[in-house]
Order: C-alpha cells, then sequence, then structure tokens
C-alpha cells in the first residue's frame, strides 16, 4: 500500500527528508534508523497481531451495513498486509544493501 500511495524511503516527498538523504551525514543516521525499523519488524510477531485483529472486527464488519466493503475485499486485502509483513524488513534491507 505505500507504493500505492506514492511512498517510499528512497524518495521521499518532504523537503527535510530529500535534504537528509542527499547530506552523507544525515544518511547514515537515516540508514541505521531504517536498520533498526527493520530489526523491530522482524523481531514483532506481526502475522499473529493481523490474526489477532483480524480475528476481532472480522465479525463486525461481516454485520456493518455502513461498511463500503465486501468480506471478500476485506480478505484480500488482509492477504496483501501479510505478504508485505513477510518482505517488508528484507526488501529494505536489499535496498539499503544497493545503496551507494
Amino acid at each position: 500500500m505505500a507504493t500505492e500511495w506514492d511512498s517510499d524511503w528512497w524518495e521521499p516527498r518532504g523537503r527535510l527528508a530529500q535534504a537528509c538523504l542527499a547530506d552523507a551525514r544525515c544518511l547514515l543516521g537515516f540508514e541505521a534508523v531504517a536498520r533498526r525499523a527493520a530489526d523491530a519488524m522482524e523481531a514483532a510477531d506481526l502475522d499473529a497481531e493481523l490474526d489477532a485483529v483480524d480475528a476481532l472486527v472480522r465479525p463486525e464488519l461481516a454485520t456493518d451495513p455502513r461498511w463500503e466493503c465486501t468480506l471478500e475485499e476485506h480478505d484480500t486485502e488482509v492477504e496483501w498486509l501479510r505478504g508485505w509483513i513477510a518482505g517488508a524488513s528484507a526488501v529494505q534491507r536489499a535496498r539499503w544493501a544497493a545503496s551507494p
């Protein structure tokens, strides 16, 4: 979804972030934070958290007459998020490893 929102760590929209990526010292700090974020994602049991949240909201979604999506659409988004969780830190690490 982040890519669908045109949000990318390598192409930030904000001026401050763009300036940081253009500065070698700031970029090193930025990379360190990105690595810690990847470590935290790997250490957290996000898949189990997603299961718990889905189990909590799914019954309510099924009975909410104002809900704008079908359960099938919800399930598709949950599976997309599950896939993103599984690969996000590896993708981020690969991008940092390939950086100049």
